[in-house]
């Protein structure tokens, strides 16, 4: 047991001096860019794109450049900067990344270097990528030694003057606004989430490793007179460890919850106007392509969703003032019925969309983002009962372990 106190409390402080490094650590700002506004579309649906762009200027102590390459699902993407033949410095972006522009990480170098070419390819995919930028410089962007229709817009990214620490009023700050209940009270919330996980993981390991050797000693029979009972059978069959699993996931989805931007995720809005449709009509989304309702749709304007989740550079809803325009438009917009366009989500069955439809209608009361934010409460219930139902699976499937 003593071994396992130790272990366990040499991985808290591993992982509290991660945090403070991080903590201590500047986030990235743009240090230069080369003046290119992405008004147009350069290549669409490029597969396996491969181009260099002469005429650039590496900043000292670049730690990131950002193309805008936009992807739904983007490919593997390397950057290089050349003089000549030679390459100064290069990175790569795994696959997996999505939006209107890809960040590739490189090496930094102590002076600047101009004139340099960027040259980046992108990993063959069945969507291609899209490169944004102007056509008003022609034969600026060039693949495979031929010219293409314009010039590319980049950015040089480096580290900031200050520290996450330093900035974490301003980033509560940020947190506290564009929310279903918002307040800076999110941002407890979240802190006092994420310290619920670390104690009920700590007493879990403490429990499970600390009493292994009691687990080996064979189980105490049932007294005379006792007999078979239902809360008996359930507590055999249904460990502690293995709802200790799932009150973990639940508080973490409940954090994420909290803090992710409404509509942030890629296909919410599609879900989301599922629900709407049934609960508010009776009938399922008949369409993959079309509009939204005229709640949502303002909702995603209000907030600037799309531009957010797509462009680092757009900022969210940043004060009280926009907070309170937000309230008012998704206020005007209550009475607004559903729509048959669901996206993606069209063709799902409705059995989720239908359970989904519930918190739906018991914040029908409330604006758009409160039946949004007990729709994801309700997921957190489901997130919670897929960790106790993974742990219940591996322990029949591997019984020894």
């Amino acid at each position: 047991m003593r071994r396992v106190r130790i272990a366990l409390a040499a991985g808290l402080a591993l992982i509290a001096a991660a945090a403070a490094g991080v903590l201590s650590e500047s986030p990235p700002v743009v240090l230069a860019t080369n003046a290119v506004t992405a008004r147009e579309s350069v290549a669409a649906g490029w597969r396996q794109a491969n181009a260099c762009q002469a005429g650039e200027g590496l900043p000292a102590h670049t730690t990131a450049i950002r193309l805008v390459i936009s992807a739904v699902y983007g490919p593997r993407v390397t950057v290089e900067a050349r003089d000549g033949s030679r390459v100064l410095t290069s990175g790569e972006q795994p696959s997996g990344w999505t939006g209107k522009s890809v960040t590739v990480p490189v090496r930094p170098l102590s002076s600047t270097v101009h004139p340099v070419a960027i040259c980046f390819a992108a990993a063959d995919s069945h969507e291609g990528v899209n490169v944004g930028g102007t056509t008003e410089a022609a034969g600026a962007l060039t693949s495979r030694g031929r010219p293409l229709k314009g010039r590319m817009a980049v950015e040089y990214l480096g580290n900031g003057r200050s520290s996450w620490l330093e900035l974490a009023s301003a980033v509560a700050g940020q947190m506290a606004l564009g929310r279903a209940w918002p307040g800076i009270w999110v941002v407890f919330a979240a802190a006092a989430l994420m310290l619920a996980c670390a104690v009920v993981a700590s007493r879990l390991a403490l429990v499970e490793l600390g009493g292994a050797r009691e687990a080996q000693t064979p189980a105490r029979q049932p007294r005379n007179g006792q007999g078979w009972s239902l809360r008996a059978t359930i507590r055999r069959a249904v460990p502690g460890a293995a709802l200790a699993c799932a009150l973990v996931a639940c508080l973490s989805a409940a954090g994420w919850s909290l803090i992710t931007p409404p509509f942030e995720s890629v296909d919410e809005p599609d879900h989301f106007a599922y629900v709407k449709q049934l609960a508010e009509t009776g009938t399922l989304p008949t369409s993959t392509d079309g509009p939204f309702s005229r709640e949502e749709q303002g909702a995603i304007d209000a907030l600037g969703s799309e531009e957010i989740r797509l462009s680092p550079s757009v900022r969210p809803v940043f004060s009280q003032t926009t907070q309170d325009l937000l309230d008012e438009r998704l206020q005007a917009l209550r009475e607004d019925h559903g729509s048959p366009g669901a996206g993606v989500a069209t063709q799902e069955p409705p059995l989720y969309y239908a359970l989904e439809s519930v918190p739906y209608l018991l914040g029908s009361g409330g604006t758009l983002l409160d039946r949004l934010q007990l729709m994801r409460l309700l997921s957190v219930l489901m997130a919670g009962l897929t960790a106790l139902f993974a742990f219940l699976f591996l322990r029949e499937t591997l019984q020894r372990v």
